[in-house]
Formats: structure tokens, C-alpha cells, sequence
């Protein structure tokens, strides 16, 4: 059984590269919804790796408002 402490009122919104390393981490408050919770992430990706291209999100985040955001 493993044990893990239970962190309650947070979400992590990640980038990962093609191999699934860890790019950028944003942590926000629950109370956040995913879609807005992810805007900044877009803007630390370009600020740190300049060369990034394509740039894929799953179903919780709106398409449209993430494709303006890049």
C-alpha cells in the first residue's frame, strides 16, 4: 500500500516534452477552472524555451481560447 499525503485546494497544470520530462510546472488554487488555469503556461514555455513549436492540451482545456493564447 503506498501512502502519499493528500494536497487538497490545488491543481498543477504541466509541460512535458515528447518523453514525458517535466518542462513547466504552474500550481494554482482549486477554485481555478483548468482553462484559465493553463494561460499563463504558454507565456513560461516561450519566456524559457524559445525554440518550442507544436503544442498539444487534453480535453479539459478549451481548444479555441488555448489556440489564442499561443
Amino acid at each position: 500500500m503506498r501512502l502519499r499525503p493528500k494536497i487538497k485546494e490545488q491543481k498543477r497544470h504541466i509541460a512535458v516534452d515528447t518523453l514525458g520530462l517535466l518542462l513547466c510546472v504552474i500550481v494554482t488554487a482549486a477554485s481555478v477552472q483548468d482553462r484559465d488555469g493553463a494561460h499563463p503556461l504558454p507565456a513560461r514555455l516561450r519566456e524559457k524555451f524559445s525554440t518550442i513549436a507544436p503544442v498539444w492540451a487534453d480535453g479539459g482545456r478549451r481548444a479555441s481560447k488555448l489556440a489564442r493564447i499561443v
